[in-house]
């Protein structure tokens, strides 16, 4: 088995220093760094890939191959005392101020460097953690103390327990040669096409505010919850955890689809008359919502969606 990488990926409103222009790294998919990155030439086929952002483990995967490519990057520098180590002030002048020096200033010096790039892709095998799991429960793996790295070292037999049961796989996650192969042949084809960045932390922030619980049938194993946005996603792409609910999949496919809603007026879980005929679905009819009365989302989150709903049955 190989060694394990804890990945530093955050969104751009997140990035706190600005001295180069950040990574197009992909959560569910790869992770793309240089060589002016400590520990760049470490990471390899078969290590495990932990991908963290500032607080929270997001999931693992297993790295099938690492990309390396010659290109340029822009890299920005403090005018004053030449570090990368400056951040972006909002709404203040000057825009930046260095950290090392406190030099204040508006334009950065930048030079275009060399570098190797490195996109690690683990996508067939990665998988959202399930539940909460923080990046202080998982500091007694690291290797080193080295905590300004975005890319360090974990010891696996330490990780392993920390993690091994909240991989939607489990234990088979965490096969002995640290491979996790498909049952029959399959693979992956490139394709164009958006994803939800931040997604994942929506769902945890939700884990967080209701437990491990579905808002229609109750607790259930955080491996079976969906986040649920009440609003068109689409149309409004923006994460708000006051109109977000936990949902066991199944139901959140019903419920994107307008054959189960909620009557914002009783609180109560409304179904379709097409699912009547189905027990363990129909039998929700009526029922409470099964959400604490101070956690609910207000009642306008909800009232779009019933009135389509409504519209169809």
């Amino acid at each position: 088995m190989g060694a394990a990488w804890s990945f530093l990926t955050l969104e751009e409103s997140a990035r706190q220093y600005v001295g180069n222009e950040g990574y197009a790294d992909r959560l569910d998919s790869h992770y793309v760094f240089d060589s002016t990155v400590a520990n760049h030439g470490r990471v390899a086929r078969g290590d495990l890939a932990v991908l963290r952002d500032g607080k929270l483990v997001l999931g693992v995967g297993w790295i099938d191959a690492v990309d390396v490519s010659a290109t340029q990057k822009t890299r920005r520098r403090c005018p004053e005392c030449g570090r990368t180590g400056f951040k972006q002030r909002r709404n203040l002048r000057p825009v930046f101020k260095c950290s090392p020096c406190g030099a204040e200033f508006d334009e950065p010096v930048a030079e275009l460097i060399d570098v190797q790039q490195f996109r690690a892709n683990y996508a067939r095998t990665f998988t959202p953690v399930d539940g909460v799991v923080t990046v202080a429960d998982i500091d007694p793996a690291y290797l080193g103390r080295a905590v300004q790295h975005a890319i360090r070292e974990l010891d696996m037999d330490r990780l392993r327990p920390l993690l091994a049961e909240t991989t939607i796989r489990g234990s088979a996650f965490w096969a002995p040669d640290g491979r996790v192969r498909p049952c029959m042949p399959g693979g992956f084809a490139e394709r164009v096409g958006r994803y939800r960045i931040g997604q994942q932390s929506f769902r945890e922030q939700l884990l967080r505010k209701f437990g491990a619980v579905c808002a229609f049938t109750g607790p259930q194993h955080p491996a079976a919850l969906d986040a649920a946005h009440l609003y068109r996603y689409s149309e409004t792409p923006e994460h708000d955890t006051s109109a977000g609910l936990l949902l066991r999949r199944d139901l959140h496919s019903l419920f994107d689809r307008w054959l189960i809603a909620v009557d914002p007026g009783q609180w109560c879980i409304r179904v379709s008359p097409a699912l009547l005929a189905f027990t363990d679905v129909a039998g929700l009819d009526g029922l409470p919502l099964q959400v604490r009365a101070d956690l609910r989302p207000h009642p306008n989150h909800l009232t779009a969606h019933f009135a389509l709903a409504r519209t169809g049955w």
